[in-house]
């Protein structure tokens, strides 16, 4: 569990000529807590700054824009974007992104599989030291270690002739598009905005990533459960919670995360006086069939959810409540 500013910070180190290229956070990767799946970090890009064209070669990334506004280039597509937009950025997708807008804009960027972080380390320092210059051959050098190519460094690109995962379509979306979907109440009780389903092999063919964003009224909360097959990342975008992972327990503010490996119990409870939003980003498909079969969508009218259909939707999402009675196949 981690606020906003906390993780292993670094230093961009400089190309010849540029001035302070600012820095970035990397908090989950197999160097900082073992995460065999999910890697994130946290960057910034100042207005008129941008990410240059490049491509990923063997993982898929989500790019999260937390503030500001950009323009993104991705495969054939292009758009603007703004805070609460996002990238699905399939393989061997080309992709690049400006700052368009009038403030430093900051996001987080989330990769299906280790290696990226291999590249963002070698081009970079801990904040504690001071960055040195770093040469073109470098920059090579740093690209292959993490899997990537950029356009403009005269690399050779090993999978030219390689098309974008068969089936993964790239996606660029504001905060209100998605799959839009509404909880289906327990008896007595009334019907509850879900959220939206963004990625998952329904919506986009994604095999690996899925994310899916939503709410929490004051006072609402997020029930002790835990994921069967899936590592998740919680970031939470407004509002303060009080979080019960495994062993720990702490508040988080906007900007924090919650890692959460398979076969780990966690509750969130919204502990403060605003709607707290978040986005949920699991390492592989499974849960959001517990979402569907939960909702509906926001467009028709919730009918109330029983306890065994409850229980049904908790086997289809590989998931166990502990309020529910189910089985756990993993104790």
């Amino acid at each position: 569990m981690l606020e906003k500013t906390e993780g292993e910070r670094r230093l961009w180190r400089p190309e010849p000529g540029e001035v302070d290229p600012g820095g970035f956070i990397i908090k989950a990767s197999p160097k900082n807590n073992g995460s065999q799946h999910l890697v994130l970090f946290t960057g910034a890009m100042a207005p008129g700054d941008a990410i240059p064209t490049h491509k990923h070669l063997v993982q898929d990334e989500i790019l999260l824009i937390e503030k500001g506004t950009i323009h993104a280039h991705l495969g054939e597509q292009e758009r603007d974007l703004h805070a609460g937009g996002m990238i699905f950025i399939p393989a061997n997708t080309w992709v690049s992104a400006k700052n368009t807008g009038t403030e430093t804009e900051s996001d987080v960027a989330i990769f299906s599989a280790p290696g990226f972080e291999d590249h963002l380390r070698c081009e970079s320092v801990p904040v504690n030291e001071k960055p040195t210059t770093i040469s073109q051959a470098e920059e090579n050098v740093c690209d292959r270690l993490g899997q990537v190519v950029y356009q403009g460094r005269g690399e050779k690109d090993p999978d030219s002739r390689t098309a974008p995962e068969a089936g993964a379509k790239p996606l660029l979306l504001e905060e209100n598009e998605g799959e839009q979907r509404t909880w289906r109440p327990e008896p007595g009780g009334a019907a509850a905005p879900g959220g939206f389903i963004k990625v998952s092999p329904k919506n986009n063919g994604s095999r690996h990533l899925v994310l899916m964003t939503g709410e929490m009224a004051p006072g609402d909360a997020i029930p002790t459960h835990k994921h069967l097959g899936q590592d998740e990342v919680l970031l939470i975008e407004k509002g303060t919670v009080h979080v019960h992972l495994g062993e720990q327990e702490r508040d988080l503010h906007a900007g924090g995360m919650i890692f959460i490996p398979a076969n780990t119990w966690v509750s969130v409870k919204n502990t403060g006086t605003e709607t707290e939003s978040g986005v949920a980003i699991f390492s592989a498909p499974g849960f959001e069939d517990h979402i569907r079969c939960e909702t509906v969508l926001a467009n028709e009218k919730p009918t109330p959810i029983s306890r065994a259909e409850e229980k049904e939707c908790d086997r289809l999402g590989h998931v166990v409540y502990k309020d529910r009675g189910e089985e756990d196949p993993k104790r």
